[in-house]
């Protein structure tokens, strides 16, 4: 008997269906409104947790994982293992803020499936997930709210990852609101000829497999094509599209009401403006999830994840299927020297965040 409490968590990934810079916030941070859903493709974080004389943490990938873990000098876009992890980080903020922390030996297995560097909230959902399984071994000294706080010192995304599901987020991105607030039954009775049949959304993901963007850069470029005035928000698209609303305040409406072929004219994301000149490569992955029928297709986040919007889980396999017969005929020699292999995801939409799953002490 060791005294090992053995945690397994999930954190699932983040798509966002709406996406929109307002601005500067006094703090510096871009201000943002987007309508975010949490899917099916997700992390594995088993924590094996148990007293100690002194400190240690170990972090380490799981065989079979979705990425290569950074060594000292590698590349960006692998998986770092040391200090500079969210799990580590997260780690020293929830134990320095409960009242009676323990000195512990934390050993976390990560089975990564979220691509890093994606767009798809892969690191914040590990941060959540560490919050999430400290407050089970500790035996829930921090309420659902006080996680939340801890979760937005953490990084925008981690306080959605935190809860997950369907919310609108406002400010950083961290001040979130359910989209049941404000009127409208979320759970009403669906016609079965309404795309979908309930209220799953169905998406495939496609990620290039080794091009990650830099989220500054990304905000940098908006700055200097806002300033320049070169820019169209989704705003101003949906109002030349007759829609006298905002982009997720439309989507939040018609979601509810399980037309998705409505919702569907506003979901959109202002970074492609920026990203799509500098990384082509994108734009066609989405002209050709269109040309392969998706229902709609977009970049989610600062990229460079483009997702498509399916009608069924069904759909969402042909989707990809079709995508990877489009492909394959418009390669010729020069483009498969000059494009990234692209990865595929069939997910749909989940109603949770970070979330325990089992629980073991030995």
């Amino acid at each position: 008997m060791t005294d090992c409490t053995t945690i397994t968590v999930n954190s699932p990934a983040k798509v966002n269906l709406t996406f929109e810079v307002l601005g500067l916030l006094p703090d510096g941070y871009h201000e943002v409104r987007t309508l975010m859903q949490s899917v099916s493709l997700f992390d594995e974080l088993t924590f094996d947790i148990k007293p100690a004389r002194e400190p240690s943490l170990t972090i380490s990938l799981q065989k079979g994982s979705n990425a290569l873990a950074a060594q000292p000098g590698s590349p960006d876009g692998q998986f770092p293992l040391g200090e500079g992890n969210l799990i580590a980080r997260a780690l020293r903020l929830f134990l320095s803020s409960i009242e009676r922390p323990r000195v512990l030996k934390v050993d976390v297995a990560v089975l990564k499936n979220v691509p890093i560097g994606a767009g798809l909230a892969g690191g914040s959902g590990n941060a959540a997930a560490t919050l999430v399984a400290l407050n089970q071994y500790f035996g829930g000294p921090l309420d659902g709210q006080e996680l939340t706080a801890l979760a937005a010192k953490l990084g925008a995304d981690v306080p959605f990852c935190l809860k997950g599901g369907r919310l609108l987020g406002l400010g950083r991105g961290d001040q979130l609101t359910a989209i049941d607030e404000g009127g409208g039954a979320v759970n009403e009775e669906i016609s079965e000829d309404e795309i979908g049949g309930d209220d799953t959304l169905h998406f495939v993901l496609a990620k290039a497999r080794h091009l990650s963007l830099a989220t500054p850069w990304v905000y940098q470029a908006w700055d200097e094509k806002a300033a320049a005035r070169e820019l169209m928000s989704l705003e101003e698209k949906v109002k030349d599209r007759g829609i006298d609303a905002l982009p997720c305040d439309y989507a939040i409406a018609n979601l509810q009401k399980h037309n998705l072929k409505e919702a569907l004219r506003v979901f959109g994301n202002d970074f492609e403006q920026v990203v799509f000149p500098h990384y082509k490569q994108l734009k066609e992955i989405k002209t050709r999830f269109i040309a392969s029928g998706a229902l709609a297709s977009h970049m989610t986040g600062s990229g460079p994840t483009i997702y498509a919007v399916a009608e069924s889980a069904e759909h969402a396999r042909e989707l990809m299927s079709e995508f990877r017969r489009r492909e394959a005929a418009d390669t010729s020699l020069v483009c498969a020297t000059k494009f990234d292999q692209v990865d595929l995801y069939a997910v749909h939409s989940t109603e949770g965040g970070a979330m325990v799953v089992q629980v073991e002490k030995k």
